[in-house]
């Protein structure tokens, strides 16, 4: 299980993730964590931040699937459906393999994707 978290007040993604009793710890770059990189903190329900989790599903370029990532699915040849994972769950995502599956970004970073979007999202989803 990886986690990951983005930041709504600097409207960044973080990768680099500790999760502790207080709350949620994110840090810049891909160097090993300490206080050089240390980013920021959020505790638990905060408003600021939204943690995302991704449960070791991966697609077809063996990247891993999170929590608001859009997946675009081959249905055919030449045909695709597009989906957002929510709540750790994408039924669809059971049924497939994962050549047939893609991450082409998130709700938070690739708003402009989310008219392609086969079953549409209410507020709720992306708040």
């Amino acid at each position: 299980m990886k986690f990951r978290v983005w930041d709504k007040i600097t409207k960044r993604m973080y990768y680099k993730v500790k999760i502790d009793w207080n709350g949620i710890w994110f840090y810049r770059g891909d160097e090993e964590r300490s206080e050089r990189n240390y980013e920021g903190y959020s505790p638990w329900g905060s408003k600021y931040t939204k943690l995302m989790v991704s449960w070791g599903l991966k697609d077809k370029h063996n990247k891993d699937i999170y929590e608001a990532d859009i997946i675009k699915i081959t249905t055919g040849e030449d045909e695709y459906e597009y989906y957002v994972v929510m709540d750790g769950k994408c039924p669809i995502l059971g049924l497939l393999g994962s050549e047939n599956i893609e991450v082409i970004g998130n709700i938070y970073e690739n708003p402009e994707l989310l008219p392609l979007l086969t079953v549409k999202l209410n507020n709720d989803c992306h708040d």
